[in-house]
């Protein structure tokens, strides 16, 4: 887990007494593994898991410490600790990672899918839990659920900072900016499936859900990117046409031919979401979307 992250915990800690000694032994903790000194960290959070036996925040901690030393039986025992105490997005997120360690998948999209419900049901937003159950579909080449818990994570997204007038309207911090680059590709790519499979108002809608997002966050390239693909299934929808025996060079606008929109077809029966195909039926046994 990140420092900052880390330090988004503290609010859980009330202070008086044992809880401001707790704290100061889990801003210690915080200290101790900022600096990479994950064993002086462990005992810190140990102390403050004593002053606060109530608390999820001092075992998570050290569950993550141990994942940076390698030592996964040490996390897992932690981190079940620490979800055992209450289930939100951090806890749920740290189990999962420890899961993902270890290559149970199964039990990583369980806890993360209990950390999901969870943060729906809080008051506050994180968005955390909802992109780490996102990566996990990602790598499963599952891009329809990927994009319904990236979307969801942009939902909830905490500390979300938007004004109109601002340039990006919406920003995200560098080390989140990963998840629209997937979401544009996974968008892009499943649109070309669908088209290929002459389902063009499906692919129309898969791409105008991710150009709403380029354009809140002020990624003109892909904006544009997405408006040509757009065009190109829309003029083929509105004609009927198959997008796969389309060979005209008329343009539909500025953007491309039409015979491009031909190659937008072939692209999606050899793209990642159709070759990930056999990982999603085959490769992976905790999981298999039946539509494949």
């Amino acid at each position: 887990m990140s420092r900052v992250l880390l330090l988004l915990l503290l609010s859980s800690m009330q202070c008086g007494g044992a809880d401001d000694e707790a704290l100061r032994h889990l801003l210690l903790g915080n200290e101790f593994a900022g600096q990479g000194k994950h064993i002086e960290a462990v005992e810190a959070w140990r102390a403050a898991a004593v002053l606060r036996p109530d608390s999820n925040v001092p075992n998570n901690n050290i569950a993550n410490s141990y994942l940076s030393l390698e030592r996964v039986d040490d996390a897992l025992d932690e981190a079940k600790e620490a979800f055992r105490r209450k289930i939100d997005y951090m806890t749920s997120v740290t189990l999962s990672n420890v899961y993902k360690k270890k290559k149970d998948y199964r039990n990583a999209e369980d806890v993360l899918l209990q950390g999901t419900a969870s943060t729906m049901a809080s008051p506050h937003s994180h968005e955390h839990p909802f992109w780490s159950l996102a990566s996990l579909y990602w790598d499963q080449g599952d891009y329809i659920e990927f994009l319904k818990y990236a979307h969801l994570g942009l939902e909830y997204k905490s500390k979300m900072s938007c004004a109109p007038a601002a340039e990006p309207p919406c920003a995200l911090p560098a080390f989140e900016l990963e998840i629209l680059d997937n979401i544009f590709n996974a968008s892009a790519d499943l649109s070309s499936y669908i088209a290929s499979q002459h389902d063009f108002e499906q692919a129309v809608g898969v791409l105008k859900q991710a150009l709403r997002v380029a354009r809140v966050y002020g990624r003109h390239d892909v904006v544009h990117s997405a408006e040509c693909k757009l065009d190109c299934l829309q003029t083929l929808m509105q004609n009927g046409k198959n997008i796969s025996s389309r060979s005209s060079t008329q343009n539909t606008s500025e953007c491309a031919p039409l015979h491009n929109c031909a190659a937008m077809g072939a692209q999606g029966r050899h793209s990642r979401y159709a070759r990930m195909a056999a990982v999603r039926i085959m490769g992976c046994d905790w999981r298999h979307r039946r539509a494949d």
